[in-house]
C-alpha cells in the first residue's frame, strides 16, 4: 500500500452482483491503518452501501452506511465520499456491502481509501 492510500481500480476490475443482496466484498490491507475517507464510484442502480471492519474479537463492525437514493436515478455514475477523519476507525480488514440496489445487476467500479497506518 503507498503511504496514505489504496485505491481498488482497473479498467477491466470491478464488483459485479448476481441479483441476490446483500452481496459483499472483502478488503485485506497490507496492516492496520486508521481510516481517513472512503471513495465509493457506483453505477446508478446501486442504492445502498454499508461499510464494516474486522473486530479484534472475530466479529464485523459497521462503522457507515452509504445510501444513494437521494440521486434521484441519475443515467451516469454516483460517487459517495465518507469521511472518518474524525473518527477512530482502526482495521486491516474491511467489508463493503451492497445491501439495496434497484435492478439485480449492479456495478461498484471504484473503492478508494484513504488512511494512514495506524502507529502513526
Amino acid at each position: 500500500m503507498a503511504f496514505g492510500e489504496a485505491t481498488v481500480r482497473e479498467e477491466r476490475a470491478f464488483w459485479s452482483t448476481t441479483g441476490m443482496y446483500p452481496q459483499s466484498a472483502f478488503v485485506n490491507l497490507e496492516a492496520a491503518t486508521r481510516l481517513l475517507e472512503l471513495d465509493l464510484v457506483c453505477c446508478p442502480d446501486v442504492l445502498t452501501v454499508s461499510v464494516a471492519i474486522h473486530a479484534a474479537d472475530g466479529t464485523w463492525e459497521d462503522v457507515a452506511t452509504v445510501t444513494f437514493d437521494d440521486a434521484g436515478r441519475p443515467q451516469s455514475d454516483v460517487r459517495r465520499k465518507l469521511s472518518f477523519a474524525n473518527k477512530n476507525v482502526v482495521c486491516s480488514k474491511i467489508k463493503l456491502s451492497i445491501d439495496r440496489s434497484a435492478a439485480d445487476f449492479s456495478i461498484v467500479k471504484s473503492v478508494r481509501l484513504l488512511g494512514v497506518p495506524a502507529c502513526a
